[in-house]
């Protein structure tokens, strides 16, 4: 059941619709769930749909959309695990576009050191790159930058990290070799030298297990400044790094080894992202994995390995998996399916340059 915090929420996404200056309109999606007692759930999402553009916005209050799992006893009621794919697969198959704001994506505050040394705390970095992306999508971005006004530089760690952290979804992730677009010349408020996108590149450790006689590259991370679009920047970055980078070096158990580049994964979010400009840069699309998860704290945690506010998400914590199987048991912790992962890849050779 939707929360004066949820209604809380629902005005600022509405406020934010508004700021843009686009035609939209709202409604109640309600979806009943029943479990092996017959018992119901009844859950709601507030839909924000828009007249000039097939895309719909939908709100999601995470604790009624858990998974339902028999572990938990005949009279726990939840969603099927592929519930948000499924979802999502049928609009994207009526072409309309599926964005999914969950609660705690809103709620998520992080703190971090720029790089002028100052503390930033109370970053709401998901819910201010969500806004970017659909600001995007409706052309109200403040700077539109050609990436033939950026040169292409190795990013330093720590300005790698900050950039992240301010700017990437899913904030900052260890990569092998980071590429940054810098201005070249003042655009606007923008000097020259400022870093406006990147995008770090690594070895799949976890896909690769069936590769590892051809193991493939994946994109880590990609960050946009927002209220910022640069056209051609995926390309132009994904262009230096094959031409420049013929293989990569990684230490594996203490151990320098050096693997080819020859072909390079991209996982888009489906929660959020649609990939749809993939194709344009040569990548290929490979499958749509049908089920991925999030757990929620229900309650608050505080364990030596685990220390997580109420109505936090965090991922997996497989050091600690059976404590979680038990929290997840007393209803302490429950899992929020997504929509999924869509995996593109290309091979060196087919790069759109």
């Amino acid at each position: 059941m939707l929360t004066q915090h949820d209604f809380d929420n629902i005005l600022e996404i509405r406020s934010f619709l508004q700021s843009l200056n686009v035609g939209f309109e709202e409604y109640d999606d309600t979806f009943t769930f029943t479990n092996a007692l017959n018992e119901c759930l009844n859950s709601k999402m507030k839909v924000f749909r828009f007249n000039e553009k097939q895309i719909e916005i939908r709100y999601v209050k995470s604790g009624d959309f858990p998974i339902d799992n028999s572990k938990w006893g005949a009279g726990f009621c939840g969603t099927p695990k592929d519930f948000f794919f499924k979802l999502s697969k049928k609009k994207h198959d009526e072409d309309i576009r599926t964005i999914f704001i969950k609660d705690y994506e809103m709620d998520e505050m992080t703190s971090f050191i720029d790089l002028n040394g100052d503390s930033i705390s109370n970053y709401r970095r998901k819910w201010i790159v969500i806004q970017s992306t659909i600001a995007a999508i409706f052309g109200k971005l403040k700077y539109n930058i050609y990436a033939r006004d950026c040169e292409v530089k190795v990013v330093r760690p720590h300005e790698a990290s900050v950039f992240l952290q301010k700017y990437c979804f899913y904030g900052m992730r260890g990569a092998t070799i980071t590429l940054g677009l810098y201005l070249k010349k003042d655009i606007g408020e923008l000097k020259k030298g400022t870093l406006v996108f990147l995008s770090s590149f690594g070895m799949n450790f976890y896909g690769n297990k069936n590769h590892k006689e051809d193991p493939f590259i994946e994109v880590i991370r990609v960050g946009t400044m927002t209220d910022t679009r640069v056209v051609g920047g995926a390309s132009k970055l994904l262009t230096h790094f094959i031409r420049s980078y013929k293989t990569l070096t990684v230490t594996r158990k203490k151990e320098k080894v050096t693997f080819p580049v020859n072909r390079v994964v991209y996982y888009v979010d489906a929660d959020h992202w649609d990939g749809q400009g993939m194709k344009t840069l040569g990548y290929e699309l490979r499958g749509w994995d049908n089920f991925g998860f999030h757990n929620f704290a229900v309650d608050d945690i505080s364990l030596p390995k685990l220390k997580v506010k109420k109505g936090q998400m965090f991922q997996r914590k497989p050091l600690i998996h059976k404590k979680i199987m038990e929290l997840m048991q007393s209803h302490k912790v429950i899992s929020i399916g997504t929509a999924g992962t869509i995996t593109y890849d290309i091979y060196k050779g087919n790069l759109n340059e």
